[in-house]
């Protein structure tokens, strides 16, 4: 289980496991056995509001971070083409009003439209499927966002803590599957369903540790989306060969008698430059074409000596971070890239 201090840890996300954790907080300071209804009530909707109002700000605003940190390597031509087909296509009232604002001159420069958050998001509604189409315009491969939702077996949680949720089903529709998709919308679902309609504060039923096991997922989620975009933003800073990044391409790995152990170490000889990587750095392997999901790992550096046998410079101990999927074990075809 993700805690949130991990999470904090992250690479994009720093600061969303803190606050979680003061939802968190208050609801577990919350008597829910001597409260009144109407007390439930309000607790029970402040949870909501607060829960989805941390989610959609903190992925926009990731998104948004992003695209300011790295706008050359991002806006491709398919992101050009999806931005264009969505702000022209948009029924947002906010962003009509934007582009109006601007004027079409402005409209047109690509340059200018990303450091506009109007034109950007046009929706206060961050449902899964608009998840995927925010990461689809950003020319992000959304083919394999689901697998990385798989990496930690979240089963104890959609399944069994989370149960008592139910779904809304309408007319004769099949009851949605217990997964990471349902959740999401569940909960713009229910902060819709406060913001629009009008909620008695009688019968409430504030059920603690159901809203905790809830804030437990969202923590997971937001850790796999932090895997997603650092690799999605790895294989675009590739791509373009960007300086963040330093490839060594003079590398062997050491063979071990722990062929399943999650660390491994790698014998590197520097490049010209000299770039030097450092303990705690990161460091990844990935296939020469550089797309897929199964085509990435990503390991932390714990150790670094010098070693200057058969011609390297230092022998590694490198230490998974992740489970990415299985990269092919001939090293001919592999890149062993260090991060800045």
């Amino acid at each position: 289980m993700i805690q949130a201090i991990n999470l904090d840890s992250s690479f994009w996300f720093k600061g969303t496991g803190k606050k979680i954790q003061k939802i968190r907080d208050l609801v577990e300071g919350f008597n829910s056995d001597t409260a009144q209804p109407a007390e439930q009530t309000v607790y029970e909707n402040y949870f909501f509001i607060a829960l989805y109002s941390l989610w959609e700000s903190e992925v926009y605003g990731v998104v948004y971070e992003i695209f300011q940190r790295y706008p050359m390597a991002l806006t491709t031509e398919k992101f050009i083409e999806e931005y264009y087909k969505n702000i022209f296509s948009t029924r947002s009232k906010r962003t009509k009003e934007k582009m109006d604002t601007l004027g079409f001159k402005k409209i047109l420069e690509i340059s200018e439209i990303i450091k506009e958050k109007d034109l950007f998001f046009d929706t206060n509604n961050l449902w899964y499927s608009t998840l995927k189409d925010l990461f689809k315009k950003c020319d992000f491969n959304i083919e394999f966002l689901e697998a990385y939702f798989s990496q930690n077996d979240l089963s104890d949680l959609l399944v069994t803590k989370l149960s008592s949720i139910e779904f809304d089903v309408s007319g004769d529709e099949f009851r949605p599957e217990r997964n990471v998709e349902s959740y999401i919308d569940f909960l713009v679902s229910q902060r819709n369903s406060i913001a629009h309609s009008f909620k008695s504060p009688t019968g409430a039923r504030f059920d603690k540790e159901v809203w905790l096991s809830l804030l437990d997922l969202f923590l997971e989620i937001f850790s796999a989306l932090d895997n997603f975009l650092q690799d999605e933003i790895l294989i675009k800073l590739l791509s373009n060969n960007f300086p963040e990044l330093e490839e060594i391409t003079n590398f062997e790995k050491v063979a071990t008698k722990k062929s399943n152990s999650k660390k491994m170490k790698v014998n590197i000889k520097l490049n010209a430059g000299r770039f030097e990587p450092e303990e705690g750095a990161i460091c990844v392997f990935m296939n020469k074409d550089i797309s897929g999901f199964k085509k990435i790992k990503k390991f932390k550096i714990i150790k670094k000596e010098t070693f200057t046998a058969i011609g390297y410079d230092y022998r590694l101990e490198l230490e998974e971070l992740y489970k990415t999927g299985t990269i092919r074990r001939n090293e001919g075809s592999l890149r062993f890239f260090t991060i800045k």
